[in-house]
């Protein structure tokens, strides 16, 4: 960055220059952020082609909004950035601002170069010019700026006297034609030392400059050095892209650092409710820990959306999403582990407040301790910037995450469980955790946490709800509220009439009234008295539980002995609950998974027999069945087979991915010593664990065949090549020919 004669800044101002480009540069791992490219001392080279060097002289960051290039660019932002720790009260004025031997030199004509070298290209979108700096503007440079964008300035072609009008002093260092300058003016932004963004960047810039804390330090170096490394001049103008960024920082992949990113929709029409409203205002007068609890379909997950709308300006929520829109359960897509949600949160919060502090997965010795202490440097970064603002950590459908690490074989611990323990939140942090009221005692909240439960709609909020669909008279509104409970869930159920009449509404919920369950036992037996048994729910509920998920049609069809084609129509006419995906079946919705675990209880110690039975006659010949048949015999008690099993094949050749052949080997491993631990068996117990030990080289030698091997492992094991080849920095000199 150059200063305003010149020459080369001191060493704070390229420091202020690499902490403001890293800034933007975390807003490209943003998928909220429109930003979609940059550039540092330069712009895009293809923008580039052809025109003379100088043109870019004014241009230390581009920035590129909703495309990478001019011509796809929804807004392109050109900023230069003047910093003087020497003097940083010295004030931009008109005379400083358009001063030089020659109009060329002014800071104002680099500006307008840079400027209307963008305008020749002739951009998708508007442009932006912005001088930063930690100086203050003189008003009458601001004042002269907004004449010249009213239009109608002289432009002189000799250099005005001193006693020409600010207007025209800087119309001629600008040089630009008279139709010109009114253009260039409004897309001209001065932010200074005062009442600007500058002045709110400057303070948490300089907060994160006097981090003494060497893992803050670290995490913040390694960004401002890919940026350092672009503001040499071999890389002038080298655009930087979300890619560029991962590859910066080791990884090739953003599940390397966003593993369970939310897949939470935002609800259009939002209802206010008043159990929300008073939820939110404890939040708001200090209260640090809540927990929103109801039953089923009483709006949980969109409380948090209301929660979030209340929040004073500048204040950053943050998510995480336990059920993941039903892949909660499935094995690629696990999110209840302490690394995984640890991992997600941290760097979420880092993208979305901007700050270098990302974390990759090999750093991970204790997740809980390091989200704890990005958490509290954030906080402090945050209220440095914008004192009011909140951070919000919320953590929706919890209980799921206890369930779903319940459901492993063996079992394992939730992240819940360490992130409920956190110690003392910062003064500007809130935590909120939401989950059914049921499943309370499974979360064992701490008793720090305030417990709220989410009451059902009001009768004016049944009035509101309905009213974003029709315009019910007071009678028909009496009657939905009552035969609905006003519960939301299952008032969308019944308004969901497609093209029919709206009042027809009523008709769905008669006679009597219906729970969210009713609703929901309703369309399976209707499902399946048009292809199959309406009296088969219990079972075909008990099938979708007993199953590992995403759950193969095939197997599905085996077990539950219902033809494949039948089992297609009833998940179509199930959808958007049950979601088909090619010929797999999962859940992509949490109240009625919980309906299918309830309503299948009944049938699930047969449906889990007959599970054991089908993956077992398979496991030589379906990859599927190999990879869980284990679970399925510990939980059919058939401990006996599943020790011939292990003994006979612990590693099944059939997956023929290889790590994924080697966890198959591990799970088989752990539940058959679980099994001679059961069986007092010791020393078929020791053996399990002898050929464990001995898969520890194969596993070693399996990372470094990938590694060597990219084309094979693209071939025969792209997942496996992902997972471990794609994401760990330590593996980056493999990651290119992936």
């Amino acid at each position: 960055m150059s200063d305003f004669t010149g020459a080369r800044g001191s060493n704070t101002g390229d420091d202020f220059h690499e902490l403001w480009a890293a800034r933007h540069a975390m807003r490209l791992l943003d998928d909220r952020d429109p930003l979609q490219a940059m550039t540092v001392e330069g712009i895009v080279p293809t923008d580039a082609t052809g025109v003379v060097d100088s043109t870019w002289d004014g241009v230390d960051c581009a920035l590129y909004e909703g495309g990478r290039s001019a011509s796809d660019a929804d807004r392109i932002v050109i900023e230069q950035l003047k910093y003087s720790a020497a003097n940083p009260t010295a004030t931009w004025t008109v005379a400083r601002i358009w001063q030089g031997e020659k109009r060329e030199d002014s800071v104002l004509h680099r500006l307008a170069k840079a400027w209307s070298g963008i305008r020749r290209l002739k951009p998708k979108g508007p442009i932006q010019v912005s001088l930063v700096t930690n100086q203050p503007i003189a008003e009458a440079l601001a004042a002269a700026t907004v004449k010249i964008a009213a239009g109608d300035v002289a432009v002189s072609r000799d250099r005005p006297t001193g006693q020409a009008t600010d207007e025209i002093k800087l119309a001629y260092a600008s040089g630009l034609a008279k139709k010109d300058l009114p253009l260039f003016a409004g897309a001209l932004r001065f932010d200074g030392s005062t009442g600007s963004r500058f002045a709110i960047e400057d303070k948490l810039l300089g907060d994160m400059a006097g981090w003494t804390d060497l893992e803050m330090q670290t995490a913040v170096a390694k960004l401002r050095q890919f940026i350092r490394h672009r503001m040499r001049p071999e890389f002038a103008g080298e655009v930087i892209t979300k890619e560029k960024i991962l590859i910066g920082l080791g990884v090739a992949d953003m599940g390397a650092l966003f593993p369970c990113p939310a897949e939470l929709k935002p609800v259009a029409n939002r209802v206010p409710r008043a159990s929300v409203a008073d939820a939110a205002s404890k939040l708001l007068a200090g209260e640090q820990r809540i927990c929103l609890h109801g039953v089923g379909g009483i709006g949980k997950t969109t409380a948090l959306q209301q929660i979030e709308a209340a929040l004073p300006g500048h204040s950053v929520m943050v998510t995480f999403d336990c059920y993941g829109g039903g892949t909660y359960l499935d094995a690629a897509a696990l999110r209840h582990r302490p690394i995984d949600a640890f991992l997600q949160l941290s760097n979420e919060l880092a993208t979305r407040l901007r700050l270098p502090i990302l974390l990759g997965r090999h750093q991970f010795s204790d997740p809980a301790r390091l989200f704890w202490n990005r958490l509290c440097h954030a906080a402090r970064a945050h209220a440095a910037e914008y004192p009011h603002g909140l951070i919000v950590i919320a953590v929706d459908a919890a209980d799921n995450s206890v369930t779903a690490a319940a459901a492993r074989k063996p079992a394992e611990q939730s992240f819940i469980r360490d992130f409920l323990e956190l110690g003392e939140l910062p003064a500007n942090v809130r935590f909120v955790v939401t989950a059914r009221t049921g499943r309370l005692p499974e979360v064992a909240l701490p008793g720090n946490y305030l417990p709220i439960e989410l009451q059902p709609f009001s009768r004016a909020e049944t009035e509101a709800h309905v009213q974003s669909v029709w315009n019910a008279p007071a009678e028909w509104l009496d009657l939905f509220h009552e035969l609905t409970h006003g519960v939301p869930r299952v008032q969308a159920y019944a308004l969901d009439l497609g093209g029919a009449a709206p009042e027809l509404a009523i008709d769905r919920l008669l006679p009597g009234s219906r729970s969210l369950d009713q609703v929901f036992r309703e369309q399976f037996r209707l499902a399946l008295g048009k292809s199959g048994n309406p009296a088969d729910v219990a079972k075909y509920c008990a099938g979708l539980i007993a199953l590992a998920r995403p759950v193969p049609l095939t197997d599905l069809s085996g077990v539950l002995d219902i033809p494949v084609p039948a089992l297609i129509d009833i998940c179509t006419d199930m959808a958007p609950a049950i979601r088909l995906r090619g010929d797999q079946v999962g859940f992509a919705d949490e109240d009625f998974e919980d309906f299918v675990r309830k309503e299948g209880a009944s049938a699930l110690n047969e449906i889990t027999r007959r599970t054991a039975e089908w993956l077992f006659a398979r496991c030589k010949t379906d990859a599927y069945a190999a990879q869980h048949v284990a679970g399925a015999l510990l939980s059919a008690d058939r401990g006996a087979d599943l020790l011939n099993l292990v003994e006979e094949e612990p590693s099944p050749p059939v997956i023929l991915d290889p790590v994924e052949r080697r966890e198959a080997e591990l799970i088989r491993l752990r539940l058959a010593i679980l099994a001679c631990r059961q069986a007092g068996d010791a020393a078929r117990a020791m053996r399990f664990l002898l050929i464990g030990g001995e898969g520890l080289k194969t596993e070693r030698a399996l990372r470094a065949l990938l590694a060597n091997n990219p084309d094979l492992a693209v071939r025969f094991a792209p997942e496996t090549a992902g997972r471990l080849i794609l994401t760990d920095p330590e593996q980056i000199a493999y990651q290119a020919p992936f």
